[in-house]
């Protein structure tokens, strides 16, 4: 039979524990790459909203007031450097979708429009730090334009630069299409549509 002293067993304690601390600090880096590099929680995730409404002011002048919403999806806070929203109008036609729309070559199939009208437009930057959202925080950015025709379909596009990825022109962008039906002299409608990425 074998005889331990104190010493021996205060020893293989230490050992013991060693161990068990060099596997526990193996097994989290394992969970944090897992967790934050293959799942990429440590960069941002945006969800964006568009709100639309309008009003007739006056014959051939509309009263247009675009809302964006942006959302932090995700555990990391989420820095905004620029964004930009342009409002563009697809119908009644005009200029390049004209130029086709009136042609009689019928080979011409699937023609990608490009250049639509722009109705409004608005471009803001701030300094780096400034303009932050916390996780599970969202915020409004308003606008008001007085457009001097009265489209039928316009297409909102928005777009928020994502500056954690410096290295490469990347950010949240979010299209929608929506039709204008004025009823009457005044009419307000309301249309939400959403994204995630």
């Amino acid at each position: 039979m074998m005889n331990f002293d104190i010493n021996q067993i205060e020893t293989l304690v230490r050992i013991v524990k060693e161990i068990a601390t060099i596997f526990a600090l193996i097994i989290g880096g394992i969970w944090s790459y897992m967790l934050f590099v293959k799942k990429r929680q440590i960069y941002p995730r945006a969800k964006i909203e568009h709100q639309i409404q309008y009003q007739l002011v006056e014959e051939k002048k509309l009263l247009l007031s675009v809302d964006v919403f942006i959302s932090n999806n995700s555990d990391v806070l989420l820095s905004l450097e620029s964004w930009s929203l342009d409002v563009k109008q697809m119908l009644p036609p005009r200029s390049e979708l004209l130029q086709y729309a009136d042609r009689k070559d019928t080979n011409i199939k699937g023609v990608q429009i490009l250049d639509w009208t722009i109705l409004a437009k608005r471009n803001d930057r701030w300094d780096r730090g400034r303009f932050e959202i916390e996780p599970g925080e969202q915020h409004q950015f308003h606008s008001d334009f007085l457009v001097y025709s009265i489209p039928q379909s316009i297409l909102v596009e928005s777009y928020f630069r994502n500056i954690k990825k410096r290295s490469k022109v990347i950010g949240w962008n979010h299209i929608t299409i929506h039709s204008i039906v004025l009823q009457g002299d005044k009419n307000v409608t309301e249309i939400r549509t959403r994204t995630e990425n």
